[in-house]
């Protein structure tokens, strides 16, 4: 891939008896050399890696709760909470190993909830030290016009289920939350 252009992936892995995500094939985000953010790219973390050997790799990590909420709603999407945070776990589970394996010199972990919400400022520094950038007056500017707090839509699921099941998916996440923090994933806290 040349500067600056996507590298699309038209098809994900996808866990046993799960969709594969119809926006997974376009770009969320693209820097310099060669760099996309797009969920099927990053289970093919390796696969890139070895086609482009300078192309530097961002995980963005979103709390799986709005996550599952989200995928609840899409058509190709699980059918019940458990089995959209299950959706949830797998991918991220997955591309943190891939990321792992290419190393942390070309793949960088980033959490959505602190890079839009808790901790905006080292996030964002942090994200663009690893892609060779500094966080210049008019980056700031882009970033807090563009992406301010209200509109990452942090903890929004917790508008979409009842007392009971926003109990239960609590729970379910919990569990989930633990695994993947014994796997070393970065999550947002509880």
């Amino acid at each position: 891939a040349q500067c600056g252009r996507a590298v699309r992936c038209n098809s994900s892995p996808a866990a046993p008896s799960t969709p594969t995500a119809s926006a997974a094939s376009t770009p969320i985000a693209i820097v310099r050399p060669a760099t996309t953010a797009i969920s099927a790219n990053s289970l093919r973390a390796q696969r890139i890696a070895d086609l482009m050997p300078d192309a530097r790799h961002i995980h963005l990590i979103r709390d799986g709760r709005d996550v599952a909420a989200s995928v609840l709603r899409m058509v190709w999407g699980p059918k019940t909470p458990a089995d959209a945070l299950e959706w949830w776990r797998w991918r991220v589970l997955h591309a943190h190993r891939a990321f792992t394996d290419i190393g942390p010199e070309r793949a960088h972990e980033v959490v959505f909830e602190r890079l839009v919400a808790t901790d905006r400022d080292a996030t964002l520094e942090g994200l663009l030290a690893f892609l060779g950038h500094e966080v210049t007056p008019s980056v700031r500017d882009y970033f807090e016009r563009h992406m301010p707090v209200e509109r990452g839509h942090v903890a929004r699921w917790r508008q979409d289920f009842d007392a009971d099941a926003r109990a239960e998916f609590e729970r379910t996440y919990a569990r989930m939350h633990a695994e993947l923090a014994d796997e070393g994933v970065p999550l947002p806290p509880l």
